[in-house]
Parts: structure tokens; sequence; C-alpha cells
């Protein structure tokens, strides 16, 4: 993603061109789902088809719960670079505040200082951290 942001670089085309050939002309289906979980692309011209069809995607593997939102979005931070989770922020932050309610009633089920919660917020707190 960060050649693709720059997409006017050569390997910035090259990037584009392979991710946009992945993930709306050719999504293998053993990768379906992971492209799906992803966190979102960018909100840029160059990335719009892609983020429709992770949004079709997403949208295939039914309704999904809050607390699978945070463990998605956790389980992403494990995966890649604090400095690409940008997207990840924005996508997970409008969706907190499009769920308050179930949030409130997992902040009530927090259980001895377990729950989806208390590892959302040290996964924020990770993210704070310099990425070593």
């Amino acid at each position: 993603i960060p050649f693709a942001r720059h997409s006017v670089s050569p390997e910035g085309k090259k990037a584009l061109s392979l991710i946009t050939f992945l993930v709306t002309e050719c999504v293998p289906p053993m990768l379906r789902k992971q492209v799906a979980l992803l966190d979102p692309f960018p909100d840029l011209k160059h990335f719009s088809g892609m983020r429709e069809k992770q949004l079709e995607l997403r949208e295939s593997l039914g309704p999904i719960t809050l607390s699978q939102e945070i463990d998605r979005f956790l389980s992403m931070g494990r995966k890649c670079p604090h400095s690409l989770r940008t997207e990840g922020l924005r996508f997970l932050q409008g969706t907190l505040q499009l769920h308050k309610q179930e949030l409130s009633e997992l902040i009530k089920e927090n259980n001895c200082g377990e729950g989806p919660v208390l590892q959302l917020i040290q996964g924020l707190a990770q993210l704070c951290l310099p990425y070593s």
C-alpha cells in the first residue's frame, strides 16, 4: 500500500496494478475472506474500486458483531506495521460510534479485567509506542 499510494512512481504503478488485479479482477476464492478482513484501503481515488470490492466481500461474510470487529482489528495489528493502521483506525472509530450501545454492553460484561474492550485499549496503547 505505501508504494501504491504514490502511484506516479514506477514502483507505485506496479504495486497499484498488482493490488488492483488481486483484489478487484481476480480475487482467488481462498483469499476472499482474508481480503474482506483487511483494514480498509485508503480513501483515495485510485483505491476506490478496491474499497468497493472489499466492502462487497465484507458484506458477503454476513453480520459482524462489535466484538468480532475488535478482534479483527487487533489481529491485523499483529500482522502489519503501525504506520499502515490509519485506515483501520478510522474504520474502527466509525464502527465504535455506530455501535455505542453494543460497546456499552461489552464494557459492562468485562470479566475480571479481560475481554475485547480491555484488549482493544491495550492494542491502541501499543499503537502509540514506537514500532520496533
